[in-house]
């Protein structure tokens, strides 16, 4: 069966992308410095499912966030966004009884932002230096060009997410 499947299903192996690319020093700094910021916008978008519980976020308001802080285009489209979330999301042992699998803590929150993030990475250092970046990691990928550094890949994170605040505070106001 792994002969016929393990190609296509490969590709969704959340664990592998965690080793090689989330849970290395690169990404935690990056997330570190961006921690307020982080928070801050999870507390925007996510909502208690009833009160006194913790706040979670829900598949349609990633995809909200996603959608206005403008990451979507040609190379990264909104029908990624439901499996990065998928893969974000801890294993829970029932699903029938539960509603655990479609409540997004922080902690799956920061992966999904981080997935996102990596996407983007991708498709910008592709753009300029026309390699797959996949063979040597983020900061492989940031390293291998002149034209893409971390500080405007920051300034974009933190444009985007000023973006996605103020047009859900607008959307709020209305």
């Amino acid at each position: 069966m792994h002969k016929y499947l393990g190609g296509s299903l490969g590709k969704y192996n959340s664990h592998n992308w965690r080793i090689e690319r989330y849970w290395v020093e690169e990404s935690d700094k990056v997330i570190k410095e961006n921690m307020q910021t982080l928070e801050d916008i999870y507390n925007q978008f996510a909502s208690p499912n009833s009160p006194g519980e913790p706040k979670v976020m829900r598949l349609n308001k990633l995809i909200d966030l996603i959608t206005e802080s403008g990451v979507i285009d040609d190379s990264f489209g909104a029908k990624e966004i439901g499996v990065i979330y998928n893969l974000s999301m801890m294993t829970q042992v029932d699903e029938i009884h539960s509603t655990r699998h479609m409540d997004m803590r922080f902690i799956e929150f920061v992966e999904s932002i981080a997935r996102v993030a990596d996407k983007a990475i991708t498709r910008s250092t592709q753009e300029f230096v026309g390699r797959d970046p996949s063979q040597s990691g983020i900061q492989g990928a940031i390293d291998g060009t002149s034209n893409l550094s971390a500080s405007k890949l920051a300034s974009s994170v933190k444009k985007g997410a000023g973006a996605a605040l103020e047009a859900s505070a607008n959307r709020d106001r209305s």
